[in-house]
This record gives structure tokens, C-alpha cells and sequence, in this order.
């Protein structure tokens, strides 16, 4: 019997995903809000504890949220295998809401040190809920609106971080600013956790796995063994985790490429981050409406084209002091980003598909422990690079440049494979309905 179109082939409403892009978007809310707050207030507070430098405040709040994601990813994925996903993202919640009830008392207590190891457990709760927040997408939603799914979990997730930074910015300048950073933290997880609830119960995919630490130590070994040897993996692997690179260098370097070549107050770098993020939007958006049978020869070429133009002629108006060409480098910066949330979409869903039922969430947790391994490599190419001399305008164009390449090259190897694979579940959902 086929379902309604609000039905998905298991059975489970548009609520259910609803509720998971709510879940997804309060929680990284909370998170940027919660660290950008911090920055914004050790930046402009002149703040220093323990003998640490402002600046080492602020890359410690960068290693600790990332930090966990290499070494808690592969285990987050095998629980998720062999437990209800849904249940595991209702427990890591309300572990989050826990954690945001502690982190409101370190805000009033300025005790700088307990924040800090929030925001570590911030990125421990993060790489828990990763592996079930991906790999449940395909048990909640059609073969066919998968890539249309993705594509709202990616816009969602950009919002939110883009929301958690300007607010977090904005309540780290204020007196009162910690008092409404706590209470928002909570009350987003609050919500979130609530929400959670809505996800319906599923099926253990692995339920007979063992947990064992020897197991889970062996994971990334397996995962990444498994990944190469399924035909058509290495490309769309390869293109997610370096949309999170690209992304880290992007945000890191555009202070300083204010700073550098636009003479510009420090408060036009929050316009380019959310030029920046909205371009990703927009960008995530547009694959919704892209019919993939019929353009998976144009969209590589187009990708190619809409990246590397704009990233030539930002490096262009950053060779001298251009503050009046300011809104061109808004432009080319929201048509950059919209190329980079173009393809990052396609790829992601390959890669879910790809992944056998079974090992679904183990297999994204090893991608998401490249990703942190992505983001840790992003801090030390800029150091390299900038160790021989690129300023920060060469080292945007570097990356926007090869970002072109990498984004039209994945997407080439990724779309036809999407196809058959969309094709090859819908018509397995199909005979299960007989």
C-alpha cells in the first residue's frame, strides 16, 4: 500500500523529521551562542585566568569543542548501531540540558575554567548526537526527498550557527549578556529535548554488536577499510569533510582579511560571516530544486565556475585598500558560499546511502572523525602557509580556488552513483510494500 505524502516508506510523519531539524537547529544554536560569547567577551574584555593570554582563551575554546569529535565519533557510531537512534538522541539531549543548567552557574560565577570544560563537553555531546542525527535521516524520510532532507538539515544547521554567533557576539558586548546567554542555553536544550520526544521508536539496525572498548578501538580500522572498498565512497567522503575544512579557514581568516586589505571596523566581519552562512543557504536550498537525473553533467562545470570566478576577484580587490569595494566582496563571498552549500548536499546523502544499514552510523562516525580531523589540519595549513609569507587574501583565494576543484570533481563522481542508489532503495521500499 503506498503511502500518503505526508507518509515516509516506514511509516513515520514529516513530524518526526520536522522535530529532528528543531532538535539539530536549537542544539547548535546553543552551542556557538554559549563560545562565541565567550570570545566575544575575552576579545573585547581584555580577560585573562590562570596566566593564559586572551588569544590562548580563544584557541583553547576552539580545540576543546573539536577535540572530542576524533576520539568520540567512532563510538557514538556503533552505539547508534546498536541502539534505537531515537532514544540516543533523547538521552544525549537531555545530557545537553544538564550540561547547559552547569554552564548557566560557571557564566554566573565567572568561573572561566568550568566554562571552558562545558564547551569540551558541548563538543562531546556534538560528536555523540552526529553518527544518530545522519544516519536516522534515511528511516525517517522517502528515497526520493532525501537529498531535498539533507539539504534542510544543512540549511538549518548553517542557520543555527550562523544565530549562535551573532547572538553570542552581540550578548558578550552587554553587562547583562551572561545572564541571557544561560538562560538561552537552557531553554534551547529544554526544547530540544522536548522535541526530541516526537522522534519515533526504530529499529536497532545492530543490535547484537558487542561494546567492548578492543570493538570500538577497532572501528575506525573497519570503517575506513569498508569506505574504500565500496565503489563510489572515496569521492563524496572526501568532498564532506572538505567542506568542513574550507569552511574553518574561511570563517578564521576573514578578521584578518578585513584587517589586512578592506580598513574596515572590526563589526563588518560579523556582515561577511553572515553573508557568508546565508550564501551556504541559499546555496543547500537550491539543490531542492535541481532535477539530478537531468543536469549531472552541468552541475560539476557550474560548481566550478560559480566558485572559482568570485574567489579570483575577492583576490583582486584585497591587493589594496578597497574599504569602498566593500560590497563587491560581499557578493563574491555569498556566491562562494552558495557553491559550497551546493555541493556539500549531494554528497552527504551519497554518503549515507552508501552505507550499509548495518554499519550506517559507523560508518558516519568515521567521516565524522575525519571531519574533526579536517577542522584540526584547517588551523595548521593557515600557520603553514602563513609561516611563508601569503597574506590572508592569497590563503581565502588558495582555498576558495582549490575548493572549486575538489567541489566540481566530487560532485562529478557523487551524482551518478546518488542515482542509482535513490533508484536501488526506492524500488527495495517497493517490494517490501507487497
Amino acid at each position: 500500500m503506498t503511502g500518503t505524502t505526508d507518509q515516509a516508506p516506514y511509516g513515520h510523519s514529516k513530524n518526526a523529521f520536522r522535530a529532528l531539524l528543531l532538535v539539530q537547529g536549537l542544539s547548535v544554536f546553543a552551542h556557538n551562542q554559549l563560545r562565541f560569547w565567550l570570545l566575544t567577551f575575552v576579545a573585547f574584555g581584555n580577560v585573562s585566568f590562570l596566566g593564559l593570554s586572551g588569544e590562548t582563551v580563544i584557541g583553547l575554546s576552539t580545540i576543546v569543542m573539536v577535540f572530542p569529535l576524533l576520539f568520540a565519533s567512532v563510538p557514538a557510531g556503533r552505539m547508534a548501531d546498536r541502539w534505537d537512534k531515537s532514544s540516543i538522541i533523547r538521552r544525549v539531549k537531555f545530557g545537553q540540558l544538564l550540561l547547559f543548567a552547569v554552564s548557566a552557574q560557571a557564566l554566573w560565577w565567572d568561573n572561566f575554567l568550568l566554562l571552558l570544560v562545558c564547551l569540551a563537553l558541548c563538543g562531546l555531546e556534538n560528536a555523540l548526537f552526529g553518527p544518530a542525527r545522519y544516519s536516522i535521516l534515511p528511516e525517517l524520510v522517502q528515497p526520493a526527498a532525501l537529498v531535498s532532507a539533507n539539504a534542510s538539515m544543512k540549511a538549518t544547521l548553517i542557520t543555527s550557527i550562523l544565530g549562535g554567533m551573532i547572538m553570542g557576539s552581540l550578548l558578550g558586548q552587554t553587562e547583562a549578556g551572561k545572564t541571557w546567554v544561560a538562560l538561552l542555553g537552557i531553554a534551547a536544550a529544554a526544547v530540544a529535548w522536548t522535541a526530541s520526544h516526537a522522534l519515533p521508536k526504530l529499529q536497532a539496525r545492530a543490535p547484537s554488536i558487542s561494546l567492548s572498548i578492543f570493538e570500538i578501538l577497532l572501528d575506525f580500522r573497519r570503517g575506513m577499510r569498508t569506505v574504500l572498498s565500496v565503489p563510489g565512497a572515496k569521492a563524496p567522503i572526501f568532498g564532506a569533510n572538505w567542506f568542513w575544512f574550507q569552511g574553518a579557514i574561511t570563517t578564521t581568516l576573514l578578521p584578518v582579511y578585513v584587517q589586512q586589505s578592506m580598513g574596515l571596523p572590526p563589526s563588518s566581519v560579523a556582515v561577511l560571516l553572515t553573508v557568508t552562512s546565508l550564501g551556504a543557504v541559499a546555496g543547500a536550498a537550491l539543490v531542492k530544486a535541481v532535477d539530478w537525473q537531468n543536469t549531472k553533467e552541468k552541475a560539476p562545470f557550474l560548481t566550478l565556475l560559480v566558485i572559482s570566478g568570485p574567489s579570483l576577484w575577492i583576490w583582486y580587490l584585497g591587493t589594496g585598500v578597497r574599504s569602498e569595494s566593500f560590497p563587491l566582496v560581499l557578493s563574491a563571498l555569498f556566491v562562494i558560499s552558495a557553491g559550497t552549500g551546493f555541493f556539500v548536499v549531494p554528497v552527504t546523502t551519497l554518503v549515507q546511502l552508501l552505507s550499509p544499514e548495518a554499519e550506517r552510523s559507523r560508518l558516519i562516525g568515521v567521516s565524522q572523525t575525519l571531519s574533526g580531523i579536517a577542522l584540526v589540519a584547517s588551523g595548521l595549513v593557515i600557520t603553514s602557509l602563513a609561516a611563508i609569507g601569503l597574506r590572508a587574501v592569497d590563503i581565502l583565494t588558495l582555498n576558495a580556488m582549490t575548493t572549486a576543484i575538489v567541489g566540481a570533481f566530487t560532485l562529478r563522481k557523487s551524482v551518478t552513483w546518488l542515482n542509482v542508489h535513490l533508484d536501488a532503495l526506492q524500488s527495495t521500499i517497493n517490494i517490501r510494500r507487497l
